[in-house]
């Protein structure tokens, strides 16, 4: 169940098309960009595959309560994912920042279910 690392846009466990198909219709950027970097971050934060947390996800919890889960504070999921969002900015585009970053990333953080589009290879 591992798919080979692209940067920090692939992660292990979750498909290879749904990563490059998500980044594709995306542009690296947008909603589905914004939550394959989340996931990504928080996995490595986490330090568990990220088809493992998606599959969390998809059993109604949200990424700061797997974290939570693990001992881990929400303050440090949102830092995380953040992080995630504002690598996803492409070229020529203005960043965010402020509280439209910490509002983007805090429903990204709490959100539950699999996001759209996303599926999780076996293993």
């Amino acid at each position: 169940m591992d798919v080979s690392a692209m940067g920090a846009g692939r992660a292990r466990g979750v498909s290879a098309a749904t990563w490059s198909g998500a980044s594709r219709r995306m542009g690296g950027g947008g909603a589905t960009g914004r939550m394959q970097a989340a996931i990504s971050g928080v996995s490595q934060l986490l330090n568990m595959p990220a088809g493992d947390l998606v599959r969390q996800l998809g059993s109604g919890q949200s990424l700061t309560s797997v974290a939570a889960g693990r001992g881990v504070s929400a303050g440090s999921v949102l830092a995380a994912v953040s992080r995630a969002v504002s690598a996803t900015v492409p070229q020529g585009r203005t960043p965010l920042s402020g509280n439209l970053l910490t509002d983007v990333s805090s429903r990204i953080a709490n959100s539950t279910g699999v996001p759209r589009g996303f599926s999780v290879t076996g293993g």
